[in-house]
């Protein structure tokens, strides 16, 4: 069964998002999606949902391809 992952990078996520690439590629999940919180209404409240400044990590970008394979 293909799957998808959707995740929110935040302040508490962003340096871990090379090992969750790593196990997505091993767990063959076919499609990883990442955004960011636009932090308006309720989102403001929490400063650890927000990345301060959108910048690579980790040398750069980084995700899963369409056949769950980590690509750099």
């Amino acid at each position: 069964i293909a799957a998808q992952i959707n995740t929110c990078v935040n302040r508490r996520n962003v340096e871990d998002l090379a090992q969750m690439a790593k196990l997505l590629h091993e767990t063959g999940i076919v499609l990883w999606d990442l955004f960011f919180l636009v932090p308006t209404g309720r989102g403001l409240l929490d400063v650890l949902l927000v990345v301060p400044e959108a910048q690579p990590r980790n040398g750069g970008g980084q995700g899963v391809g369409d056949q769950g394979k980590a690509r750099r």
